[in-house]
């Protein structure tokens, strides 16, 4: 390894294994460039996030909103796919670690010649695809354990994120929330009602109805009862109204492992339910079953995070698809069920096929 000091940007969000990357990449002698990216967060200030990649040995703190540049170079996508009616998990931190791995190998060649963005093994496939930056170097860091982390840390005096009593490990989001460990590793196990965090059971919502309108442009919302909004905003009215109703509860079993995941979607859940309502109504059933064929392959290419032409390809046809996707949906969210009660589609109708 080139022992030699240079800048060294890291993406930090202050997870364990990005205060055990920046505190390992100080060590072997180098200047941190700590990156605090957010990517999805509600709005929340970053101060304490600061003050912990300082702690750790950060020489120069970065910081910069990415939640417009997630939603639209990762979730647009997501969003013209079947997701989360696919048995794929979370899709939103494939979404996240591109980004912050891209802005980051920018950061590094913006800082001048020698200066590399590093990553844990394994991370870095985002940079590696048609549309990564080249010009950066990386550094690439070995990573140990869990235990062996908080371990290395709590050795050299330096902060390290609290351990969290509960066997159940909760990712929060802006784009939703991830759930793994506790029971969901034994899929014998029965769950207990109160994994998820942010939405209440069918039963426990006030039976008090609730609408939202929604309007599409090219098969991607554009606006929230007649309000044109971007993308971060427009996932937070959804959010909010999601958990009031309880919408939005997902688990799938992982084929490799035999171990659940839960998650918290209501903003994809209501958004991709109104979506489907004007598809149904503009697309023939041929084009819409290939749209789903392929929009599925699309989403295995998204979740092992990379880029392929065949990906490239599939997006074109995708658009192809959706242009005439267009109009506004009238949803009605009751005790966890979200459904569409109106339509205004706005786009040219396939021809029905024989």
């Amino acid at each position: 390894m080139d022992r030699k000091r240079r800048t060294v940007v890291v993406p930090f969000a202050g997870r364990l294994e990005d205060c055990y990357l920046l505190a390992r990449v100080v060590e072997l002698g180098h200047r941190v460039l700590a990156a605090l990216l957010d990517t999805s967060s509600f709005g929340d200030p970053q101060e304490a996030l600061e003050e912990q990649a300082r702690g750790l040995g950060a020489a120069e703190v970065y910081q910069e909103d990415m939640r417009e540049r997630v939603y639209g170079e990762g979730l647009r996508g997501v969003l013209r796919s079947a997701w989360p009616q696919s048995n794929l998990p979370p899709l939103w931190e494939a979404a996240e670690e591109r980004v912050r791995l891209l802005r980051g190998a920018e950061l590094a060649a913006e800082a001048g010649e020698g200066a590399v963005v590093a990553f844990l093994r394994g991370a870095g496939r985002a940079l590696s695809g048609p549309s990564g930056p080249q010009a950066a170097g990386r550094l690439e860091i070995e990573g140990p354990s869990e235990e062996a982390m908080r371990r290395g840390l709590r050795e050299r005096g330096l902060p390290c994120p609290a351990s969290d009593p509960s066997p159940y490990c909760v990712r929060e989001a802006l784009w939703g929330t991830r759930i793994t460990g506790g029971a969901l590793d034994d899929p014998w196990e029965e769950l207990p009602p109160e994994l998820y965090p942010n939405l209440p059971a069918p039963e426990e919502v006030d039976d008090l109805p609730e609408e939202f309108i929604v309007e599409f442009e090219r098969g991607l919302p554009v606006a929230a009862w007649g309000d044109r909004l971007d993308g971060v905003s427009l996932f937070l009215r959804a959010t909010r109204l999601g958990r009031r109703q309880g919408v939005g509860r997902r688990l799938v079993c992982e084929a490799s492992s035999g171990r659940r995941i839960a998650w918290e979607a209501p903003a994809f859940e209501l958004l991709l339910s109104a979506r489907r309502a004007l598809e149904r109504a503009l697309l023939d059933e041929e084009r819409l079953a290939l749209k789903d064929q392929l929009a599925r392959r699309w989403l295995g290419h998204f979740a092992r995070g990379g880029e392929s032409p065949v990906s490239q390809d599939i997006e074109a046809f995708l658009d192809s698809a959706l242009g005439a996707v267009g109009g506004e949906v009238l949803l009605r969210l009751s005790r966890g069920a979200v459904t569409a009660v109106g339509l205004r589609p706005a786009g040219p109708r396939d021809r029905r096929s024989p």
